[in-house]
């Protein structure tokens, strides 16, 4: 209940009628409005009620929270405070060693002893076993089969020598260098060519960041002495940088006990803990362009950094929902752009980007065609000096909120329903990164309270902050190939500069929302109902002659799946229409249906959940789609309109080529696909059907033929039946 207040009002007698009618609606206003909250906005967010957490006297903290999905399965994670940014030079790829070494040897576990004993309870590594080093921690993870005896034993006797017990016996470490150094050698792609330049650029060349690539360097992997691969796991690993995270089937009380049993004798450390890596300030804009022969595309990028904020409060909470708000409407508008005849770019996005403990930032991104890097960069930057002058507009922010407001409500009704994977990995975030676990249901409430209360002006003001002359960074990649001139720095400078002069004016949204359909199709009659029992499934036999196969699952609480097949797809084509039919549902996909284009559509169902997209496939063709049950009716119109009002118009056909020949330019520099292409085409005799698409195949898509091959997989509806089905699940 919210807190009352006395008020005293005292009204001097000589004020005029107006006067007191205007001081009697303020007296009123503030009596009906609710108590100060600028001291709970500064209170720290709860922790999760269903999270039990401690901290050991040692140091180490701890997070257990049950969760039954999957059942008797219980997810041990050990997050340690310790990587590659904590290495000296001469330990450089230690971090990254000593993970690999914590499954060869432990106080508890001989070398290949722990292996074999997952294999044993059917733990596989990769899908159960695994674990990552970065420049800040590193996480092992264990998913233990409970019903297995003594198996959680056993993996907190593995996570406490993870911690404390590795034994790094020399000639364990001489057989992992080798598998170290071969997973260094086979990085060495076009990524890792390019990484360096723009991670310099982006920390700082002085910053230890841009020092210590987790993976190390060969020469250190290959020189390095077991004596100095202990000094960093005995400086490193202490209790009081590492956390314990439970999450599963599990009794609470019973893993807390499992946890001081295992964790508790670690001896208590000295000092403060670990503080982060500093990354530098900068006022200059750094420009960065880079190429290789195997790089699959063109793409530009501005970042724009500033001080890193954690997620720990209520005014916090507020303020990443004002910034998911801005994000959400700047993409929209990269989305309708990028649909236009005259796109300057194939993409467009915006987002929030974390840089080590100390910095995030603003990351604007797009991909171009090659050789059209500096339009690209204009045209972004164009779009980021309209949001940075004009804002946005009360018809954007009224959607992103409905938007917004629907997915908080959708994970709150599948709250039940959460596996425990994400569970583990947003305490992991809790932990390593500082963001707020308060639960789905604050934070529903939290939504409720704020998105109805955030204004286009606080909206504008976010852009406004993050968009910024100082600590900002232009990063470009693209293919190093004959006839393609190489992207400058002097180019992306005239780019960047042309773009932020531009003359702009506000955005014209133009999405103005309308009825899906504008006429109610006359509606059919059941002709038949049977019941198939063994599995649970009513089938409906239509006016038409379309079975509906009806399914209630408790997989999910907040959607429905529908699904219609039929047999017979683009393998039934004539050869020289194979392409114009196999390719016809995406050009439906990128077109829209009933008239309405996707940003506009979009537009129409912002606040709702309701999704359905056509599908050909080599033998079959139909759609597939998902909806909340209360937009179910919305679903159902899209099944309705993707069956009988496709779009089909030239600009979404030019649309659709040029995303088709960014996507084939440089294929066949890209090792791993020309080895897969010429696989597949040994293993096939070259099947048209499963040749890989050309630029010559693209030139070839024809709209008449596009079109007209949809129509002929839609129209017949009668085909849609016995085993042919449509089936919705709820």
């Amino acid at each position: 209940m919210a807190s009352s207040r006395r008020i005293r009002i005292f009204i001097a007698a000589s004020y005029s009628r107006q006067t007191y009618l205007v001081l009697g609606a303020l007296l009123i206003a503030l009596m009906l409005a609710p108590p100060s909250t600028a001291q709970d906005l500064k209170a720290p967010l709860p922790v999760d009620s269903s999270v039990r957490t401690g901290t050991l006297p040692n140091g180490l903290k701890f997070f257990i929270r049950r969760n039954p999905r999957p059942e008797n399965r219980v997810l041990l994670r050990l997050a340690v405070q310790a990587g590659s940014v904590d290495e000296a030079e001469d330990q450089r790829g230690l971090a990254h060693m000593l993970e690999h070494m914590a499954f060869n040897g432990t106080a508890r576990f001989k070398p290949g002893e722990l292996v074999s004993y997952l294999q044993s309870i059917g733990a596989r590594f990769g899908a159960h076993v695994n674990a990552y080093t970065s420049y800040d921690e590193t996480v092992y993870m264990l998913d233990v089969p409970t019903e297995r005896p003594n198996a959680l034993q056993r993996g907190f006797d593995a996570l406490s020598d993870f911690a404390g017990g590795m034994t790094l016996d020399p000639a364990e470490v001489e057989k992992e260098r080798g598998v170290v150094i071969e997973e260094w050698r086979g990085r060495l792609g076009a990524g890792t060519r390019m990484q360096q330049p723009q991670i310099e650029a982006i920390f700082g060349p002085t910053s230890q960041y841009s020092k210590r690539l987790p993976i190390g360097t060969p020469e250190s992997l290959r020189t390095f002495t077991v004596k100095r691969l202990r000094d960093f796991y005995s400086t490193n690993y202490r209790a009081n940088r590492m956390a314990v995270i439970a999450v599963g089937d599990l009794d609470p009380a019973a893993i807390e006990s499992m946890i001081r049993q295992h964790f508790g004798p670690m001896p208590g450390t000295k000092g403060a803990a670990r503080r982060p890596a500093p990354i530098p300030p900068h006022r200059d804009t750094r420009f960065v362009t880079v190429s290789d022969r195997e790089a699959q595309g063109t793409s530009v990028s501005v970042i724009m950094k500033g001080p890193f904020r954690a997620l720990e409060t209520l005014e916090d909470y507020r303020r990443s929902l004002v910034e998911s708000l801005a994000y959400q409407m700047i993409n929209a508008r990269f989305a309708e752009l990028s649909r236009r005849p005259d796109a300057p770019f194939l993409a467009a996005s915006a987002g929030s980007d974390t840089f080590g403990r100390t910095v995030e930032a603003a990351s604007f991104g797009v991909r171009v065609k090659d050789g059209e890097t500096d339009k690209g960069l204009t045209a972004l930057m164009t779009e980021i000096a309209r949001v940075r002058q004009f804002g946005f507009g009360e018809a954007e922010l009224d959607r992103a909120r409905r938007a917004a407001m629907a997915q908080y409500e959708r994970l709150y009704n599948e709250r039940n329903n959460t596996t425990s994977e994400p569970l583990a990995s947003e305490l992991l975030r809790h932990y390593l990164s500082r963001e707020a676990v308060p639960g789905i249901e604050r934070e529903l409430e939290y939504a409720k309270r704020f998105l109805s209360t955030i204004t286009i002006a606080e909206v504008s003001a976010f852009a406004k902050e993050v968009i910024h002359e100082d600590n900002r960074v232009v990063l470009s990649s693209a293919p190093d190939r004959a006839g393609l001139a190489p992207v400058t720095k002097a180019q992306l400078q005239s780019a960047l500069a042309a773009g932020l002069s531009a003359s702009v004016t506000p955005w014209s949204d133009q999405l103005e929302g309308k009825a899906l359909m504008a006429k109610a199709p006359v509606p059919g009659t059941v002709k038949s109902k049977r019941e198939i029992p063994e599995i649970g499934v009513t089938v409906l036999t239509l006016s038409n002659g379309v079975d509906v196969w009806l399914k209630s699952t408790d997989f999910k609480n907040d959607e429905v799946l529908i699904t219609g097949v039929a047999r017979g797809g683009a393998a039934n084509a004539p050869p020289d229409d194979y392409l114009n039919t196999v390719l016809a549902a995406s050009l439906v996909n990128v077109a829209g249906v009933g008239g309405i284009p996707p940003p506009e559509l979009a537009s129409m169902l912002a606040g709702k959940l309701a999704n359905v997209t056509p599908f050909i496939d080599l033998a079959t063709r139909g759609v597939r789609g998902a909806a909340r049950p209360q937009d179910l009716e919305l679903a159902l119109q899209l099944t309705y309109l993707n069956f009988t009002s496709p779009n089909a118009d030239e600009a979404s056909l030019a649309l659709m080529k040029r995303q088709l020949n960014a996507l084939v330019a440089n294929r066949q520099t890209d090792p791993g696909a020309a080895f897969a292409d010429k696989v597949r085409s040994l293993n096939t005799g070259d099947s048209r059907l499963v040749r890989p698409i050309s630029s010559e195949g693209i030139a070839s898509l024809k709209l008449d033929k596009m079109h007209q091959a949809y129509v002929n997989a839609f129209t017949h509806l009668r085909q849609f039946n016995g085993l042919d089905r449509i089936v919705a699940e709820w």
